[in-house]
């Protein structure tokens, strides 16, 4: 067994797939560590998610303001934003809530139009990034 920290980006994090994961990945601090948080918006839910965790990186398809982050945590902005928090050099591994941000896979490309599915994601990461 390995004592190495494994890094995840929470895409959706807001949604009940990523609380739950969240939960679990607090539950073995010294095993998990999230790096890159994600939801479609800065909501007052997300904000607090974001001071609670302190990742690396915040990621929202749309954002009210940027001052209100924690020291240590950046903020990207945007359908392309997403895809490259997930391939990040401190991402292991990406867990994806199903729609709940909002962003569409089109020719290898996040747009705005529509809800993003899991199964698309992790096939387009596959594909790309294999």
């Amino acid at each position: 067994m390995t004592s190495e920290v494994r890094r995840f980006a929470v895409l959706g994090a807001t949604g009940s797939v990523g609380r739950q994961t969240l939960e679990v990945l607090a539950w073995h601090p010294t095993r998990f560590r999230p790096t890159v948080l994600a939801a479609g918006t800065d909501s007052d839910a997300f904000r607090e998610q974001v001071h609670r965790v302190g990742p690396s990186l915040a990621v929202v398809r749309q954002a009210r303001e940027r001052d209100w982050l924690p020291a240590g945590t950046e903020l990207a902005v945007g359908p392309d934003a997403l895809i490259d928090a997930a391939t990040r050099h401190d991402v292991d591994l990406v867990v994806v809530e199903g729609a709940n941000h909002g962003f569409d896979i089109k020719d290898g490309k996040l747009t705005p139009e529509g809800e993003l599915a899991s199964v698309r994601v992790l096939d387009w990461l596959a594909r790309h990034f294999s």
